[in-house]
């Protein structure tokens, strides 16, 4: 049954109870929020903030005369066309080029040859006193010059490989390098890529048939790769270490390296002996 408020019902029987149950359903006009009565925007709860719509004005000025306007609120598209100087521009206005001299509003702001000279030297590029490559100091594009690879198969004398240079290329013998008693970085990698390092350390007199630990200083030793050294007495005689002896096993000359120390040892009195221990090694940092 629906009920509007311009019509007169007569309810009967169950229409009363049914009735009852509706307007029971029906919510209190308190419960409603205000605008559901007041029906205004200002009681809405949690309505956003209309902003403020500003109508700034652009002016675009030369030479203190208009050229243009443009409004922060411009319902409308606007191109303001700023003339260039050159022949024929109304001095006062702007810029104005004439006669090679620059003008900004009738004030003279430079001289065309008071600009500065461009100049174009050239960059040549030689490898063994051939011209491999040249590049002009004003040159617009770019450009790679390619010097081949060299390697020192003698010292002192340069030779070009026909391709690429092998590990098996390098002959330690004829390598040039220094000693030192400090850590040096041989420019070297291992096979992983790591650096080797070079470090020689003086182990002094060599042991009566037994081992001697030397101190190396090495922090954060990884890999030795190559051990290398002499030994020898006051009479003159030289021994290149380690020494290995066909003939009888005692004479040999031991080195082991271990993380801290270079290990010396000797099957036979080397007291009277002293020398150097060259370390090639890899680090772990």
């Amino acid at each position: 049954m629906a009920i509007d408020d311009n019509t007169s019902y007569e309810l009967m029987g169950a229409q009363v109870k049914d009735l009852a149950q509706k307007i029971r359903a029906k919510a209190d006009s308190a419960s409603l929020a205000s605008v559901a009565t007041s029906g205004l925007y200002a009681d809405i709860i949690g309505a956003p903030t209309i902003p403020t719509v500003y109508n700034g004005t652009l002016t675009i000025t030369q030479g203190g005369n208009t050229l243009g306007t443009f409004t922060a609120n411009s319902s409308t598209n606007e191109t303001i066309d700023i003339p260039a100087g050159g022949s024929g521009y109304t001095a006062g206005t702007g810029i104005d080029i004439t006669n090679d001299v620059i003008s900004i509003d009738n004030t003279v702001v430079a001289e065309l040859s008071d600009l500065p000279t461009v100049n174009d030297g050239t960059l040549t590029i030689q490898h063994n006193g051939t011209t491999k490559g040249t590049f002009t100091a004003n040159q617009s594009t770019a450009s790679t010059v390619n010097i081949e690879t060299i390697y020192a198969d003698t010292p002192g004398t340069a030779t070009t490989p026909a391709a690429s240079v092998q590990a098996s290329d390098i002959v330690w013998s004829t390598m040039p390098f220094n000693y030192s008693t400090t850590e040096v970085d041989t420019g070297c990698t291992w096979i992983d890529g790591s650096h080797i390092y070079r470090k020689t350390v003086d182990v002094s007199s060599f042991p009566n048939a037994t081992s001697k630990a030397v101190a190396h200083s090495i922090s954060n030793l990884n890999n030795v790769v190559r051990v290398e050294g002499f030994a020898k007495d006051s009479s003159g005689v030289r021994i290149t270490l380690p020494f290995a002896s066909a003939a009888n096993i005692a004479d040999q000359i031991a080195i082991r390296v271990e993380t801290s120390n270079i290990v010396i040892i000797t099957g036979i009195n080397r007291s009277g002996f002293s020398g150097y221990v060259t370390l090639w090694y890899t680090k772990t940092s």
